[in-house]
């Protein structure tokens, strides 16, 4: 079995060695595994005896003492290059024998496999090891190394299945799978109309066939996943494409993630929850308290107005520069607490509040702002009529700002299942990925699409325009 199957859990390098240290000092075969600096993290006693040294003994020391010094310089290069471009293969297949250095000096011929390791701390390098002085040795060792992966891919935390690349049928399931996806295993292998493509929603099955058409693998990929009941579970999964006996393979590896993704749903949606209360209650402080306040300032100087031929001309200008300033600062508290919570919007729904906030932006900047809707339904749940409302909002107050653009076209389209918000500008256009890495504003209409628990598309091109597409199901 390739040694390959353990990639990608999420597991801290001390969980790792709790799990993995009582497994590999059972091994026949010694076992190492080292960190980018090639120093040793984990290294089980067939591997330490073998080399000459204690239990333990070898921890937190350099692979280099186990390298004759004629290979030290190659060796340094070849870890530096595994580490750029790991994947799992043995050491050795242009034909050279490798050696390693016991305690006492002594070289001796050795067979080393590699694999690696993606631990929450980053990337580790796996060797296994095995003395072929004794040939009979080295073949007892590999029938037990084989048995042993068998018992760790039959025995994992994950889910794991092996499938031919050709129809997606499996070869092999472990345990894990079975328990998430709720088949029996003689409903699965073998002559089964179930597949990789049956399992998987049709979206997701779709979207990671085009990623392995160019790739040999693909990691930490979030889909859908079909029970046999028909229940939907998000899984994050990764595939790798693998050769045995029977031909070109898939090794699937993939684990529920349904419970992390609905509290990462649950925290997303309280800070949206806080930031609108918080916005509610500045646009009443606004309303209820500053507006006010600046409204009286400005009718005790309007009771002054009839002493006003009594000024001087320049004390006449100071009056009525001031009127003028309290008027534009009342308009302006006005718009801010519209902006923080359109009444509208509470009032009436999104598709008037939508179309309002259209209008009035139509009036205020130079771009023409066009809004079209087939919605008939008044209202609907009030935590996608104030989101698809902040989104709308961020969307038109960026394109006006950066786009340069003098048409925008807002639509909200109604289905069956999902209202649709695209907005299009004819302007200079952006590059997304550029864009996300620079402000917050695109990652803040993703995270509020997500606690909506819809998607955003973004086409974007340089001098071509800008089309954002928001769906969000509606209940």
């Amino acid at each position: 079995m390739d040694n390959n199957i353990l990639h990608n859990s999420a597991l801290s390098i001390d969980e790792l060695k709790f799990y993995l240290v009582p497994f590999v000092n059972s091994m026949p075969e010694g076992f190492l595994m080292i960190d980018k600096k090639g120093t040793i993290v984990i290294a089980n006693s067939k591997c330490a005896g073998m080399f000459g040294y204690q239990d333990n003994e070898l921890t937190g020391k350099n692979i280099s003492i186990l390298v004759p010094s004629m290979f030290s310089a190659a060796h340094s290069k070849h870890i530096e290059k595994f580490f750029t471009s790991p994947h799992a293969r043995p050491m050795g297949t242009s034909g050279m024998q490798l050696f390693g250095l016991r305690q006492n000096g002594i070289h001796f011929p050795i067979e080393v496999s590699l694999g690696f390791y993606n631990a929450m701390e980053g990337m580790y390098g796996m060797a296994f090891v095995i003395d072929i002085t004794n040939k009979q040795l080295l073949d007892n060792a590999l029938k037990q190394s084989e048995q042993r992966f068998k018992q760790i891919f039959q025995s994992g935390p994950m889910a794991m299945c092996i499938t031919h690349t050709d129809n997606d049928k499996f070869i092999d399931i472990n345990q894990r799978f079975l328990e998430i996806t709720k088949y029996n295993k003689e409903e699965v292998i073998g002559d089964s109309k179930i597949n990789l493509e049956t399992i998987l929603d049709s979206e997701s099955f779709l979207k990671l066939t085009e990623e392995l058409e160019t790739k040999t693998k693909v990691q930490d990929f979030d889909a859908l996943i079909k029970t046999k009941e028909g229940k939907l579970i998000n899984i994050l999964l990764s595939v790798e494409k693998i050769r045995l006996s029977t031909g070109s393979s898939y090794i699937v590896m993939f684990s529920d993630i349904t419970e992390s993704k609905q509290h990462e749903l649950n925290l997303l949606n309280a800070v949206v929850q806080g930031e609108e209360k918080e916005r509610m209650r500045l646009s009443k402080e606004l309303h209820d308290g500053l507006s006010p306040l600046l409204s009286s300032v400005r009718n005790h100087l309007e009771v002054l107005n009839a002493s006003f031929n009594q000024l001087n001309e320049r004390e006449k200008k100071y009056f009525s520069n001031s009127i003028s300033l309290l008027n534009n600062a009342l308009d302006e508290v006005r718009t801010m607490s519209k902006d923080l919570m359109p009444s509208s919007l509470e009032d009436y729904g999104l598709i008037t509040a939508i179309k309002q906030l259209c209008e009035r932006l139509d009036k205020i900047n130079n771009a023409k702002i066009l809004f079209y809707s087939n919605v008939r339904k008044e209202r609907f749940d009030r935590s996608i009529e104030i989101g698809l409302y902040r989104i709308a909002q961020e969307i038109i107050n960026n394109a006006l700002k950066y786009s340069k653009s003098d048409s925008i076209n807002v639509q909200i389209v109604s289905h069956s299942t999902s209202l649709v918000l695209s907005i299009e500008d004819n302007g200079v256009g952006f590059l997304p990925e550029t864009n996300m890495e620079k402000g917050l504003g695109l990652r803040n209409i993703k995270s509020r699409v997500k606690s909506l628990n819809g998607f955003v598309t973004i086409d974007s091109r340089m001098q071509k325009g800008t089309s954002i597409t928001v769906e969000v199901p509606i209940k």
